[in-house]
């Protein structure tokens, strides 16, 4: 049989502990708890959001990068225009020069036409420079003589 001596004292029975202290005890545990619960979920939170901001700016950077390399290619792809542009107004200026246009061209065979004319006429202009050079190449070998 239980003797009373195995059981807690009440609190109503000889100097025990108040109902409301341990209440308050327990209502202090509780809190501890709670709190230790908020701080672990916090500090995974924490982590969560460390990581998330990495993420963000990992990608911020690759996205900057692209920016960059796209705004490179057009600025290549602009001056590359501007140059052949500059070219082939060098070119016509000089064929017109030669009396030749292929603004003229309409078709094809016009513009084959115009292109063998253009090859006999500068084909004519460098023989007649290698011919100068012959002549004043001569001239000098002559002098030295």
């Amino acid at each position: 049989m239980a003797t009373d001596s195995n059981y807690p004292k009440s609190p109503t029975k000889g100097g025990g502990q108040s109902v409301a202290s341990l209440e308050l005890e327990i209502k202090n545990v509780d809190q501890f708890h709670l709190s230790l619960e908020l701080k672990r979920d916090n500090q995974a939170l924490q982590a969560e959001l460390r990581k998330l901001k990495e993420a963000q700016n990992k990608k911020g950077k690759t996205l900057e990068q692209e920016k960059e390399m796209r705004l490179q290619a057009n600025q290549d792809r602009y001056w590359l225009r501007q140059k052949l542009s500059r070219m082939q107004m060098a070119i016509n200026a000089r064929l017109k020069m030669l009396g030749i246009d292929f603004d003229n061209c309409d078709d094809l065979s016009s513009a084959l036409d115009a292109a063998f004319s253009a090859i006999q006429k500068l084909s004519l202009e460098v023989s007649c420079l290698d011919y100068f050079f012959l002549c004043n190449l001569f001239y000098f070998i002559w002098k030295l003589e």
